[in-house]
């Protein structure tokens, strides 16, 4: 799928925003009023894809632009890292795995995550539905596909860590991106992303199960919204305009699929399908808002459980000062003026 950039924008008057401002902005009922535009790129993890409905959904409704915030979404390519794109300043905002996030902080990346994507990682298991297998205790004995270095990797061991599953009771298969392994019959179990492979195995006519670790006991957060630290503490309005933005998005997302998805499949009408746009927000929806929570507000136990896993698999050497690489504050600030705007 070729990139490719969007930009939408409105003016926005009023006077220059204060210098001096805090890492941890205090909270206010509305943005502080700035000097013209404020302008921002945002690197997307991958391409244009429903798993990123609510930037683009905000792009094209205008409501990043009726915030006063023009916005560049920049949909990102396999040889391309988002931390990357943001830290050398190619980009002011950048969407990424959380467990990345974390890692890049332990190499003094100076990073910092303000809200969430997908709540929930987006991590599951797919078997065949004539396999049998449909819950981790039928793994005994299986073959069970394996990226090491990926986010399945990481999810999957950590469910079997949390179960209290000997990892030698299963036979690990190194895999890469191509699923036919699956369809083919050389595993027996898949580690893949909700929504993802389960649409071209619907489309052809392959039962198949889902086995989610969040089942299991394994919560993280799965993709996360950052940007320097420096951006955050010396341009708090822009982080605030966005994040307003986003949230808007991915309600306009939910609550009208008249609306959103053809908005969605603009970005790539070869591609994006309305049968295809449909069925990944049917099927991610739950991970990007679970019972109880709200677009995009993370939260410390999700933080910290990730912290744990990454320590436990000896990815991390000591923990990261989580105050330093997670910021709450934005999310308070734009759901309590949502709350006395609504």
């Amino acid at each position: 799928m070729k990139a490719s950039t969007i930009s939408i924008g409105l003016v926005l008057a009023g006077s220059a925003v204060a210098a001096g401002l805090m890492i941890f902005p205090p909270r206010s009922l509305a943005p502080p009023p700035v000097d013209g535009p404020l302008n921002a790129s945002l690197r997307l993890n991958g391409p244009f894809d429903p798993s990123h409905a609510g930037e683009m959904v905000a792009a094209r409704a205008g409501l990043f632009a009726r915030g006063g915030l023009q916005i560049e979404l920049e949909a990102g390519a396999a040889d391309a890292d988002p931390i990357a794109s943001v830290v050398d300043g190619k980009d002011m905002i950048g969407v990424v795995g959380a467990e990345r996030l974390l890692l890049a902080r332990a190499k003094d990346m100076p990073i910092v995550a303000f809200a969430a994507a997908y709540l929930e990682s987006p991590v599951v298991l797919y078997s065949l539905e004539r396999s049998g297998i449909r819950t981790p205790n039928d793994f005994v004995g299986k073959r069970v596909g394996y990226q090491a270095g990926r986010d399945t990797a990481l999810i999957y061991d950590a469910m079997l860590v949390k179960l209290q599953f000997p990892p030698s009771m299963v036979r690990r298969v190194p895999v890469g991106s191509d699923f036919s392994p699956l369809v083919n019959g050389d595993v027996d179990i898949w580690p893949g992303h909700v929504a993802s492979e389960s649409y071209a195995l619907s489309q052809s006519g392959i039962g198949y199960n889902t086995i989610s670790p969040a089942s299991y006991g394994v919560h993280v957060p799965g993709t996360v919204y950052f940007a320097l630290a420096q951006t955050i503490q010396n341009n708090p309005a822009l982080i605030r305009r966005f994040l307003q933005g986003v949230i808007d998005g991915w309600e306009l997302t939910y609550s009208d699929y008249a609306k959103s998805v053809p908005l969605i499949a603009s970005f790539d009408a070869e591609t994006l399908t309305p049968d295809l746009i449909r069925f990944k927000l049917d099927q991610q929806r739950e991970f990007l808002r679970p019972l109880g929570a709200r677009f995009a507000e993370f939260d410390q136990t999700r933080w910290r459980s990730l912290q744990d896993i990454l320590l436990q698999q000896k990815q991390l050497k000591e923990p990261p000062d989580l105050s330093k690489a997670v910021n709450f504050e934005f999310l308070r600030d734009v759901y309590q003026h949502r709350g006395l705007t609504q």
